[in-house]
């Protein structure tokens, strides 16, 4: 079976300086893999490379079974086409730390410009899509709100419909609530763990270790560029692993997480 996504032995340098060291990493269809790791372990990067918002320096990343950003010429790869890229990209739905939303349009808007301008959707269509995205993520009652007007919570969960709203196969999160003040944590992650049982595959990065254990398939710990840990929540709990018992010995906001762990199974 053809993983939904495959990276191979990917390196990515930034002016000599490794960031990605040899990272291999398969995620089947479906599957919800949280990926954890100290400030500096490469995990935005490999977003922004799966995504192709960077190039590699060597390595492959597939989707489907079909290379992202590239092209195989012989025994050679090849960047592809501009258009040919955006079409790659519908299938891959992103959501960044820092919102990214048009100031000068509203949360409808937002979220239907892509669908109406990419996917050739009516205005009609594209906005009864929006309003039923906006419900899910619970601001149905906010479309006709513009960015400044929302919290940074709110804004984030817009961003999250208007990546759904592109219909994406994968979704990958970067550290989604990194950007927002503890109190508005919270409401993110409950958005983000409802996701995780519609059988959407997901790949998310975050600092928020109890969540990440209670809603992945699978735990996937970085450091240092490179994939250091693969297992399931169960095993990451009870391991001995030197890697993740460093890493846990680093983590100085579980206090925070455990509470919203809880406060999301309230």
């Amino acid at each position: 079976m053809t993983a939904m996504l495959s990276v191979q032995h990917v390196k990515k340098a930034y002016g000599g300086v490794s960031v990605l060291r040899d990272v291999t990493l398969d995620v089947d269809q479906g599957q919800v893999v949280c990926v954890l790791g100290s400030s500096g372990a490469g995990k935005s990067t490999l977003m922004r490379c799966v995504a192709h918002l960077e190039p590699v320096d060597a390595g492959t990343i597939s989707v489907e079974g079909q290379l992202v950003g590239y092209e195989r010429r012989g025994n050679h790869l090849h960047e592809i086409r501009e258009a040919e890229l955006c079409r790659q990209r519908r299938g891959i739905g992103m959501v960044f730390q820092h919102f990214n939303l048009f100031g000068h349009l509203t949360a409808l808007d937002n979220i239907t410009l892509g669908p109406r301008k990419v996917l050739g959707l009516g205005r009609g269509e594209a906005e009864a899509e929006a309003r039923d995205l906006l419900a899910q993520v619970g601001l149905g009652d906010h479309a006709a709100t513009y960015p400044r007007q929302l919290s940074g919570g709110q804004q984030q969960r817009v961003a999250i419909a208007r990546a759904l709203a592109m219909h994406p196969r994968l979704m990958l999160f970067d550290e989604p609530t990194s950007a927002l003040d503890p109190q508005l944590v919270g409401e993110v992650l409950r958005v983000i763990r409802a996701l995780a049982h519609t059988g959407i595959t997901m790949v998310v990065v975050t600092h928020e270790v109890h969540f990440a254990l209670e809603v992945a398939d699978r735990i996937v710990l970085m450091a240092d560029g490179t994939v250091v840990y693969d297992a399931p929540p169960s095993q990451f709990r009870s391991t001995t692993d030197e890697h993740v018992t460093a890493f846990m010995s680093h983590v100085t906001d579980v206090p925070a997480a455990v509470s919203t762990a809880e406060a999301l199974t309230e």
